[in-house]
């Protein structure tokens, strides 16, 4: 059975991407790295799909898409480092893993393509944001290359032409301070930021220290 073929420019191929993964169908997408497999995040049977399409290992997690940084709120802790690097490189192609809000991590991004964001935002949750390949192989660009490998694997491709050959998301483990996979956003970036948070509220503490010092004096003469 071949794979619906739905175009990325059409206004009305968000809303049956969007119905195939509320049904726990397969979709290909676009992203702003390569293209991607999609599935509800909260649909585990749709999860398993996946890892069997891309034959993929079990012990390695699926990461998300969202909308935007609020929707990953429900599901995980937040903390302000990790506030500060999705305001710094969201969206974008970087993914941030994170203690859920009960045992265990997720991994999330919010990408910088806007059908990616769309579908999110149209699902109301999260979606798989894994790459469109079979485990070991390099991600797919080319239209051609996702038809020749997904086509009838998949419940739906959605077309965008030809993406530009850049490098998958950067992986960042918030909590730990570890680089999960290299990507366009380095750890120096991510580094730099973060002290700079540092440095400038050390900064505004010391200056407000100084500040109630000299309220505290003057009141003692």
């Amino acid at each position: 059975m071949k794979s619906i073929i739905l175009n990325a420019k059409k206004k009305s191929s968000l809303k049956e991407a969007t119905a195939i993964l509320k049904k726990g169908g397969i979709i290909i997408y676009p992203t702003e790295t390569s293209y991607g497999i999609g599935a509800d995040f909260s649909n585990e049977d749709a999860k398993e799909k996946i890892y069997d399409i891309k034959e993929r290992d079990r012990d390695k997690p699926l990461s998300g898409i969202v909308s935007r940084v609020a929707m990953i709120k429900r599901y995980a802790k937040i903390t302000h480092e990790t506030q500060l690097l999705c305001k710094q490189f969201m969206p974008g192609p970087l993914t941030l893993v994170v203690p859920t809000n009960g045992a265990g991590t997720i991994a999330f991004r919010v990408p910088g393509h806007g059908f990616a964001r769309k579908l999110s935002a149209a699902l109301k949750r999260p979606i798989t944001a894994t790459s469109a390949n079979v485990s070991g192989n390099e991600p797919l660009y080319s239209i051609s290359g996702v038809m020749e490998a997904f086509d009838g694997k998949v419940d739906a491709i959605v077309d965008a032409g030809n993406l530009p050959k850049r490098r998958p998301s950067t992986i960042y483990d918030v909590e730990n301070d570890k680089l999960l996979r290299e990507g366009p956003i380095t750890l120096e970036q991510i580094h730099s930021l973060i002290s700079l948070n540092i440095s400038t509220k050390n900064a505004s503490i010391n200056q407000s220290g100084s500040k109630l010092s000299g309220v505290s004096n003057t009141r003692r003469t």
